[in-house]
């Protein structure tokens, strides 16, 4: 009798479920890609040339000052992909963004989260949580599923609240409690706005910085990671509240399976694929050709000439 596989292999836990005596087929097999902090590979598996992917970005840190604020959660992508027995996809997971400790601002997500905005040591009043990172899984330079992450809180006062990662565009980044406003969220074809006072732009696969400045008493949350990352919160208002970060935006091959948010902590993927569905079936023959068809009757032999 078959017996339930599981095979862990670095940060990859990979599954299938118990096979049962007389049963004539098995269930679908996952691949689990937990948070590592570095690249690594999923390989097809033979006779497979479907898989379907969930991808969850992480979520941004919270800032600290008074009072903390959190930072956004990270989106989800869900795409079904055709893909080649034995070829290797590259495979990213993105981390949480830091949550700061006054004066210094949290550190950026892996994989594209932005860094939390400092503020002036001497006064340590409340500085800006990191972004969180993207997670994705790729062929080669090209995408496949990317979950979106989610931007770090503002600081001092009331800071903004991190927007939300995923979806077609990232969310907004709240406005602080002052002048400083949140950083955009990405979109599908460029990052976000930095918030107003010093909250870096986001980039391709970048969240943008927070705002952070010397003579500050507040720092920006950074911007989360996506296809496009959201911009950084602004940070320079005095005794105010920095801006959160934008979240990053998802991405799938067709624009569906888009989900904004939901994703706490380090982000994760999940690759499934059936082995008993036969998804490499061999393309259908051709069409046979038409037989000829008779044409006008022959005046000299008196039968009907063919066409075709």
């Amino acid at each position: 009798m078959p017996l339930a596989i599981a095979v862990l292999a670095g940060a990859a836990l990979t599954s299938a479920a118990m096979l049962f005596a007389g049963s004539a087929s098995a269930v679908p097999i996952s691949t689990s890609f937990a948070f590592s902090g570095a690249p690594e590979q999923f390989t097809v598996p033979d006779d497979v040339c479907e898989i379907t992917i969930v991808a969850t970005g992480a979520s941004g840190g919270a800032s600290s000052g008074g009072p903390p604020v959190p930072g956004g959660e990270g989106g989800q992508a869900t795409a079904t992909i055709e893909v080649t027995p034995g070829e290797v996809l590259d495979v990213i997971v993105g981390g949480e963004g830091g949550d700061s400790t006054a004066p210094v601002g949290g550190t950026a997500g892996f994989n594209g989260g932005g860094a939390g905005g400092d503020v002036l040591a001497m006064q340590s009043l409340g500085s800006g949580g990191g972004g969180g990172g993207t997670s994705e899984v790729s062929r080669g330079a090209a995408p496949l599923a990317i979950g979106g992450g989610g931007g770090g809180g503002g600081g001092f006062f009331i800071g903004g609240v991190g927007g939300d990662g995923g979806g077609m565009s990232g969310a907004d980044g709240a406005d602080g409690a002052g002048a400083a406003t949140g950083g955009a969220g990405g979109t599908q074809a460029a990052g976000g706005a930095g918030g107003s006072l010093g909250g870096a732009i986001g980039g391709a696969g970048q969240g943008g910085d927070g705002g952070t400045d010397p003579a500050s008493d507040s720092g920006g949350g950074g911007g989360g990671g996506g296809l496009f990352g959201g911009g950084g919160g602004g940070g320079l208002a005095n005794a105010s509240g920095g801006g959160g970060g934008g979240g990053g935006s998802g991405f799938t091959p067709d624009g569906s399976g888009l989900t904004s948010g939901g994703g706490t902590g380090d982000g994760s993927i999940e690759i499934t694929y059936d082995p008993d569905v036969d998804t490499c079936s061999e393309p259908p023959p051709p069409p046979t050709p038409a037989p000829p068809s008779p044409g006008p009757i022959d005046v000299i032999t008196g039968r009907p000439s063919f066409t075709g």
